[in-house]
């Protein structure tokens, strides 16, 4: 009876109250299109573009991206309501040692 109770009880709690939902994103970034193309400095190797490529799939909000060696260029292709903005796509790519030359928003 008491498995019962306790079970019947989980069932009825909702999981979190709706204040505790996070508010949507309103920064300009989050508005703006699901494609993002990244002008990336310092890549010389596949080894380079091969190391980023795994950094931005791995990230939550990322469908799908393509990095060019030649082009020195990053596009990244966000999943629907995914939101990955400019300071955490400068701090990715700092970290894997490359600079960010430019995060344009305007895609396709």
């Amino acid at each position: 009876m008491h498995r019962l109770l306790a079970a019947l009880l989980l069932v009825s709690v909702p999981s979190a109250p709706a204040w505790a939902q996070p508010a949507p994103a309103t920064s300009p970034e989050a508005k703006q299109g699901t494609h993002i193309v990244v002008q990336v400095r310092g890549m010389v190797c596949a080894f380079c573009a091969q190391g980023l490529d795994k950094i931005f799939k791995d990230e939550a909000a990322v469908a799908k991206v393509d990095v060019s060696l030649d082009l020195e260029r990053m596009d990244i292709h966000l999943k629907p309501g995914g939101i990955l903005d400019d300071a955490r796509i400068r701090k990715l790519v700092g970290d894997a040692g490359f600079d960010v030359l430019q995060v344009d928003r305007s895609g396709p």
